[in-house]
């Protein structure tokens, strides 16, 4: 039963990116997601419910690195979920969530390297007793100990995603516009931190009784990885009590902005305006709010509007797409550049370097800096600082 969970959950993933769209590109986190926690399973199960040391044969220890990958995995599924569009992308910070998975590589590294006699040694002796798989003796730590970091790195990851649902709990308009439910997300969670949770107290259990009699793996501990599988089974069906996540063409965007601008034209900024009279209100109000320039701060985006105005962040988003008709990356990214202009034009910058021009712009990477620069400019900014007496420019950001 637990493996047909598993395959399952392979197929889930499977699915999640066969329906990927461009209004749901978070799913490749949520079905790598559901991958590694029916692969963590898989190999869970073969070891202690089922006899299928076959099965584990084939997971150890290529695969074990990979389990590192379901905490990062979801956080990254929550926080791209809700971000901006161009805030989805994956940052260079963010690759590092997964270093863990090299460094168990480098500790697996000498099993890669068995014979094939010492090979199967080996996986008699996990054969007749499984737990002789903590006692082995690895590059840097035991498997004993892994078992335990691994919950807890994860563990890390998921709180740092509920994190982000508490920030965004009451911004309806948000999830509204994501076109995503947010109980699927809290219920995603619970059952992702229960999950952990009952893995840790296996884990604890195995390494502080000292366990090495497979025997003495009591009734308990098998409840628990059976209610591991349980609630596995619970998380991919949920992807069906809320199809929005799997089946989102379903509901297209046009739908979603009709309904927005319903919402828009009930606006209440001074008893009942018009559309057009509410645009040229919201463009005032923003206007006041962009004269200190918040779009140099790093990670700037639309929500980041919304909690700072109060106002709805689906109003914001139909603002900068039917009335600017302006994608708002690119006109954040203009606005950071007419910064930069101004702080090279009146020698504000001389003392500088281009990393710390860049970064006082809103940049991480001096790179990024440079291809937005060419973009609005169609020059890089040391022909722009050449050719400065040549050219003027209006840095007054207008709605």
């Amino acid at each position: 039963m637990g493996d047909i969970i598993s395959f399952f959950g392979i197929l889930l993933s499977i699915l999640l990116l066969f329906f990927k769209r461009n209004d749901n590109k978070p799913n490749i986190y949520l079905s790598g997601y559901f991958f590694i926690i029916s692969l963590i399973a898989l190999s869970r199960n073969s070891l202690f419910l089922v006899d299928k040391s076959l099965i584990y044969q084939f997971f150890n220890p290529y695969v074990f690195p990979l389990f590192y990958c379901s905490g990062p995995f979801l956080y990254l599924y929550i926080k791209k979920s809700l971000a901006d569009p161009e805030d989805q992308k994956l940052k260079i910070h963010e690759y590092l969530y997964f270093l863990p998975v090299l460094i168990v590589f480098v500790n697996y590294s000498p099993h890669y390297f068995l014979s094939s006699e010492e090979r199967d040694l080996f996986y008699q002796e996990i054969k007749l007793n499984p737990l002789h798989l903590f006692t082995t003796q690895y590059l840097l730590f035991p498997l004993k100990i892994n078992g335990i970091i691994r919950p807890i790195y994860n563990l890390l990851f998921s709180i740092a995603g509920f994190a982000i649902i508490l920030k965004n709990v009451y911004n309806y308009e948000l999830f509204e516009s994501k076109n995503l439910s947010k109980n699927f997300l809290q219920a995603l969670f619970y059952l992702n931190f229960l999950s952990i949770l009952l893995f840790l107290v296996v884990a604890l259990h195995l390494k502080i009784g000292n366990v090495t009699d497979y025997s003495k793996v009591d009734t308990i501990t098998h409840t628990l990885l059976w209610i591991l599988s349980f609630i596995n089974l619970c998380m991919y069906l949920l992807v069906f009590l809320f199809p929005k996540v799997l089946y989102s063409f379903l509901y297209p965007i046009k739908f979603i902005n009709e309904k927005r601008l319903k919402n828009l034209i009930n606006l209440d900024f001074d008893g009942g305006e018009k559309v057009e009279q509410n645009f040229k209100q919201i463009g005032e109000k923003l206007e006041v709010y962009f004269l200190s320039k918040p779009y140099l701060q790093s990670g700037f985006n639309l929500s980041n509007i919304a909690r700072d105005t109060q106002i709805p962040y689906n109003q914001i988003t139909l603002f900068f797409q039917v009335y600017l008709k302006a994608n708002f990356s690119d006109w954040k990214n203009r606005a950071r550049i007419e910064h930069a202009k101004d702080l090279l034009i009146h020698g504000q910058a001389k003392n500088l370097t281009l990393e710390a021009i860049a970064l006082n712009c809103g940049y991480l990477s001096r790179s990024n800096f440079i291809s937005a620069f060419k973009k609005h400019t169609g020059k890089n900014p040391s022909d722009f600082v050449k050719d400065l007496p040549l050219d003027t420019f209006n840095n007054r950001v207008d709605f």
